[in-house]
């Protein structure tokens, strides 16, 4: 067979010459009897020149040779209804349906057979389908074939318009209605994969992906989305194996990289991240197959990749100057990857590149979706009102530190109180929010329209979502509208700059005057703080030092933070008081030896003996709060504060100094330091931590007097006070509430 007998067998078929086509399709067949491409184009021909029953016969010996190819499924059942076999019809249009239950066509075919089977209740469910699915998707078809009624080209080329501008929904209707008339090409089942992944539907990507896969094997693009859909699956070991398979068959391909290199940034392979995503960013003039422009995503991964092995060399500042640069230019295409606002928080940029970055997310989140079905609203049980929370963290996870005694303290004369979890892991922390909320729903395998509309459909009066721009966070859902009232809180105190947001819980020191500027989203005060600090689960008592992995020292200096929030900033702030308290010691959360070393390295460098440092392992959490027996001070990060870090030492009676700074959003330090009645603990500026701490070092009576002190704040200061954060917390949902509906439990949304 030569491609050029088939690539005129294709091109009299798109002449409509379906005569000559299929006399040479015969041609082929009379060499290869069994060639796939050949037994399915006579098929077409046949069905086009009316002669069904040969057509079901060319059809059926193509899906008896490759059973998986699912438009083969279609088209089989298809010609059977029209030959008559209406038995055999319905058994493959129904298989073909379990597939993609979107296709008008296949609803209307299977609706023809089931009537002729005499099953009429089946048929005009079917019938009906057809028809409501035929309304969405003729619009498009329409206005792009009234000029030209066979350009199903045009179709395609408007559905990668749709996808370049970030339009997810209308794409999938665009490539939908293309297959309907070309389901054996490659590109449009791979278009329709892409247009998939952005509305969130990774499985149904994954089979479209797999049968562009099937019709072509060697395309690269439907590797690379289809290692993509993978991830969001979570199956990233399959991942990472489909990225290996990309690159066995296109070695140095950039987009393998970028898949694995955010794989493993995800996994925690950090080092095993950072080549992957150095060599994804390099200059690349092939991106033939990419939708948009992927590197400035990947630049902030990587950044923050430099960031979590303390790499504050030439390199991370020139990925931080990239991203700058970036930022300050207008947005361009949209891409499927954007700058995550979350990996550039530690980077110290300013409060409008900060702004920008979560614009640009959200910005695609809004236009990524889709239209939120009609959905019939749980009856309710009673007058209460409806909260629910939204967050992938009700784990072992900081959120669900912070969160788990609000749940219970919540009125429940007043409210009704379900929980939605984004997150796949489920451990005891979750069999308890389970037991706290009134439901708790898992919505972690849906995608963002259906986990969208089953939110609706609880009828939920105030969403609250737990997790911004962080890690699992699905800004999607709620640029859906599921509620009424969308308020972001807890987790994420940076700007959002998102319409789907109605407000922002903060607090007047987690955001000063000077840095409200940068948020597009009302900011509503909490009188407090903004933070919940809920008891820890659980303490272990009577370890040792060493069993805690702490040396004996006259003075030991902490932070157990993430080593991504460590920077030259806080490490020089830190060298300098380890230098005036030369009895003192710094103890740091083992990371790995290159990220110790490092640290080593740069104490080393400025001039504090590299042993001083002291690196503990990774506990189990109620022994690691029993470590903060044996601290004296924790030293705050100064660019990206700690939070729960914070206020799981204030619980256990550690003093945490840290800094105010009045041009930086989400200065979570002095809101919870003030909130917990210890202003001494916050210092004003750079030169005024380390004077703070070097003081406190060498007094050790200064430290017990501070410790006595935050331990009476337990039972004094409104950050210990769970029940009343939660009734100051129901006072302002209350107040939003009246101010954003007339009526509060009309059943217009």
């Amino acid at each position: 067979m030569s491609d050029n007998e088939i690539e005129f067998a294709k091109s009299e078929m798109r002449a409509g010459r379906h005569d000559v086509a299929l006399a040479t399709w015969h041609t082929i067949l009379v060499a290869e009897p069994d060639n796939i491409t050949a037994l399915i184009g006579s098929g077409d021909c046949l069905m086009a020149l009316k002669m069904h029953q040969p057509a079901v016969d060319a059809y059926a010996r193509a899906h008896q040779l490759r059973p998986d190819i699912m438009p083969l499924v279609f088209a089989l059942g298809t010609a059977e209804v029209a030959a008559g076999q209406v038995e055999q019809a319905s058994v493959h249009l129904q298989q073909y349906l379990a597939h993609d239950d979107k296709n008008p066509h296949a609803h209307n075919n299977l609706a023809l057979a089931l009537t002729k089977l005499g099953d009429h209740d089946k048929a005009r469910v079917h019938a009906e389908q057809a028809q409501t699915l035929q309304q969405k998707t003729s619009t498009i078809s329409r206005k792009v074939r009234r000029q030209n009624p066979n350009d199903w080209q045009g179709l395609f080329d408007a559905g990668r318009g749709h996808i370049r501008q970030g339009e997810f929904g209308q794409a999938r209707d665009s490539f939908q209605s293309y297959l309907m008339a070309q389901p054996n090409d490659h590109r449009g089942w791979e278009c329709l994969g892409i247009s998939e992944l952005g509305l969130g539907l990774a499985g149904n990507a994954l089979k479209s992906l797999d049968m562009a896969l099937t019709l072509k094997p060697e395309a690269l693009g439907a590797l690379h989305h289809r290692a993509i859909a993978l991830r969001a699956l979570g199956r990233l070991d399959e991942a990472v194996a489909a990225c290996a398979e990309l690159l066995r068959m296109d070695p140095g391909n950039v987009y393998a990289h970028s898949v694995r290199g955010a794989i493993y940034l995800e996994a925690g392979k950090i080092l095993a991240a950072v080549p992957d995503l150095e060599t994804a960013i390099a200059p690349s003039s092939d991106q033939t197959y990419d939708i948009g422009d992927s590197r400035p995503a990947l630049q902030g991964a990587l950044a923050y990749a430099y960031r979590a092995l303390c790499r504050w060399d030439p390199g991370y500042e020139k990925t931080r100057a990239s991203i700058i640069d970036n930022l300050a230019k207008p947005a361009g295409q949209v891409a499927l990857m954007v700058i995550s606002p979350f990996q550039v928080l530690p980077l110290g940029l300013s409060g409008e590149a900060q702004a920008e970055v979560a614009r640009r997310a959200s910005h695609k989140a809004a236009t990524s979706i889709g239209v939120l079905p009609k959905i019939k609203k749980a009856m309710r049980q009673d007058m209460r009102l409806r909260i629910g929370y939204l967050s992938p963290d009700f784990c072992n996870h900081s959120v669900a530190t912070a969160l788990h005694e609000v749940i219970v303290c919540h009125d429940r004369q007043k409210f009704y109180v379900e929980g939605f979890s984004l997150g796949r892991t489920h451990d005891e922390i979750t069999k308890k929010f389970s037991q706290d909320f009134d439901a708790l729903h898992d919505l972690s395998g849906l995608a963002h329209g259906q986990a969208a509309a089953f939110i609706a459909h609880r009828d939920i009066d105030i969403l609250i979502e737990l997790a911004g721009h962080t890690k699992g966070g699905r800004p999607e859902i709620l640029a859906y509208k599921p509620a009424k009232l969308q308020i972001s809180a807890l987790g994420y105190g940076a700007p959002i700059c998102a319409d789907f947001i109605d407000c922002h819980l903060v607090d007047k020191e987690l955001v000063p005057a000077a840095a409200r500027k940068f948020y597009d989203e009302k900011l509503v005060d909490m009188p407090d703080c903004s933070l919940p600090a809920s008891p820890p689960f659980s303490v272990t008592s009577g370890i040792s030092r060493a069993e805690a992995g702490l040396p004996e020292t006259r003075c030991l200096l902490a932070n157990f933070g993430g080593s991504y929030k460590i920077d030259p900033f806080a490490f020089d702030a830190w060298m300098k008081i380890l230098q005036g308290a030369p009895q003192a010691r710094l103890a740091l959360l083992d990371n790995t030896n290159i990220v110790n070393d490092r640290l080593r390295e740069e104490a080393l460098s400025r001039g504090v003996d590299p042993d001083r440092l002291v690196f503990v392992p990774f506990t189990d959490r109620a022994i690691h709060l029993a470590r903060y027996a044996y601290v004296d001070l924790c030293l705050d990060t100064l660019t990206h504060n700690g939070g729960v870090t914070t206020t799981d030492a204030l619980w256990q009676g550690a003093p945490v100094l840290t800094m105010r700074r009045d041009d930086m959003p989400d200065r979570m330090g002095p809101s919870l330091l003030t909130a917990a009645g210890l202003p001494e603990l916050v210092a004003a500026n750079a030169d005024d931590f380390v004077r703070r701490a070097i003081e406190m070092a060498q007094n050790p009576d200064v430290l017990a007097n501070l410790r006595q002190k935050v331990m009476s704040q337990h039972s004094a200061a409104p950050l210990f006070d769970t029940a009343l954060y939660t009734k100051n917390l129901e006072a302002v949902l209350l107040d939003l509430w009246a101010k954003a509906v007339d009526n509060p439990f009309s059943d217009e949304k």
